[in-house]
């Protein structure tokens, strides 16, 4: 069973992000809807929201776009940050659910081969699905 997430409407605001995604993530969040494959129109918000942030930067070798975690829930990666302390690689990206927040994950754990007997699964981490 999973506990109900909720979305700060006026903290999305402080970030920039546009009401129309806001609402959208607040109905969703009311809805109780945690494990659905996101939109088309979603990605497309997300993205225009956050690709001019990031146009020029590097990437380390990272394909950016959907990623799916072995779990089924799906991530739109926007690319690499680094650490301000080790300069570690991070990846960068939204989960297209819930909060719709920016999270970062070490590159080599978010490539990582997980064994999960728990799920009955042997693999990647996440799995590049496509562009958006």
């Amino acid at each position: 069973m999973h506990s109900r997430r909720t979305v700060d409407a006026e903290e999305l605001r402080k970030l920039g992000f546009p009401e129309d995604l806001i609402a959208e993530a607040v109905r969703n969040a009311e809805k109780g809807l945690l494990d659905f494959e996101p939109s088309p129109d979603l990605v497309e918000k997300v993205m225009k929201l956050c690709f001019p942030l990031i146009k020029e930067q590097q990437t380390e070798g990272v394909i950016k776009g959907i990623y799916q975690h072995f779990k089924g829930k799906y991530y739109l990666v926007l690319g690499i940050a680094y650490h301000s302390e080790s300069i570690e690689p991070m990846v960068l990206y939204v989960p297209l659910y819930g909060d719709l927040r920016l999270i970062v994950r070490p590159k080599a754990m978010f490539f990582e081969e997980v064994d999960k007997p728990e799920y009955n699964y042997k693999g990647p981490r996440f799995q590049y699905v496509g562009k958006p």
